[in-house]
């Protein structure tokens, strides 16, 4: 199969490191591929896109005030949960088309997740206390429910984010029974080596080369951070159509 190598500059350091995060599960994205809008025209631009799962994801140190009204749209839901924020609660609709339609998935804070695995008292695999116990949610967010982590399936490797990362839930199905039940596959040993690799990405330098230096939002001048990945040549981002969260 022919590939074609397309270089992306990120906003932020966090993008970047979740770049390498999916690079290094061999998970296909795109960044910033499309650019919504509000009912008046104000753009919204979501930061992943992630076509074999049809996956939004957005990782920010403060989530973007237009966020909730995004993710009830590609969600396929009309109905508005409300936002304790007055300023969320006052943006308005966001239109995204049937056609881009998914599971809208938002981290916040400064942290990206460690790689250490989340166990029990017995021993048990425990989304509370594994890579995501630093984040406030214990993971990341859909519209109207938390907390969702990264999983893997432990018998086909099919890669998702469900809630407390319950591998069972995934589309795959092969957990799909009565005998799997809660199967937290958010410290599966995949993820927490994709996990490190895109911690330790700029481990020791003090300042990166300027081709990948990490941007910060308020350092104006910096040079974003960049990245580059591998996708198969003429292949549409968007993945099949149709299937929505």
């Amino acid at each position: 199969m022919a590939y074609e190598v397309i270089r992306a500059e990120f906003r932020t350091e966090l993008h970047a490191r979740w770049s390498v995060f999916f690079d290094h599960l061999r998970v296909p994205w795109a960044y910033e591929p499309v650019t919504f809008y509000d009912s008046e025209g104000s753009p919204r631009t979501p930061a992943f896109w992630l076509p074999e799962q049809r996956i939004w994801f957005m990782a920010e140190v403060e989530a973007p005030v237009w966020w909730g009204r995004f993710a009830m749209a590609a969600s396929g839901c009309d109905e508005w949960l409300g936002d304790r924020d007055q300023e969320a609660e006052s943006c308005l609709p966001v239109q995204v088309p049937e056609e881009w339609h998914g599971k809208a998935l938002l981290t916040e804070g400064p942290f990206f997740p460690d790689d250490t695995a989340g166990v029990d008292t017995w021993g048990r695999p425990d989304p509370w206390n594994g890579p995501w116990r630093f984040h406030e949610a214990n993971g990341m967010s859909v519209y109207g429910d938390e907390p969702y982590q990264w999983t893997m399936c432990p018998q086909c490797g099919s890669f998702g984010a469900e809630f407390c990362g319950y591998a069972e839930r995934l589309p795959c199905g092969c957990l799909d029974d009565r005998e799997h039940h809660k199967v937290a596959g958010g410290s599966d040993k995949r993820l927490l080596a994709a996990y490190r690799v895109a911690q330790l990405e700029w481990a020791g330098e003090e300042e990166a080369p300027p081709s990948r230096h990490p941007a910060c939002p308020h350092c104006a001048g910096r040079p974003p951070a960049q990245h580059s990945v591998r996708v198969p040549l003429g292949e549409d981002v968007r993945g099949p159509a149709g299937r929505s969260c």
